[in-house]
């Protein structure tokens, strides 16, 4: 269903890979679809699309920060934390 939906022209009119909004709707309502405690309404929707949002934002800043220490740090240093004895 949502791969059909990309190539929706009423739903994706430009054709875009990924990131379309309405897709993103679309994928939200299937999330609740079987979850009787929430109602598919507007106002659940904009909550848990702005929760997802903030999740990503959060991560993102992580994986940065992260990032960030590993270029400082002795690579074999990292490497020995990756890889076990």
């Amino acid at each position: 269903m949502i791969i059909r939906a990309y190539d929706n022209s009423y739903i994706n009119p430009e054709k875009k890979e990924k990131d379309v909004f309405a897709i993103n709707v679309l994928k939200t309502l299937f999330l609740i679809k079987y979850v009787l405690e929430i109602e598919a309404n507007v106002d659940n929707i904009v909550s848990l699309m702005i929760a997802a949002l903030t999740m990503i934002a959060s991560l993102k800043a992580q994986v940065e920060d992260a990032s960030a220490d590993a270029s400082d740090a002795d690579p074999e240093e990292w490497l020995h934390l990756c890889i076990p004895d």
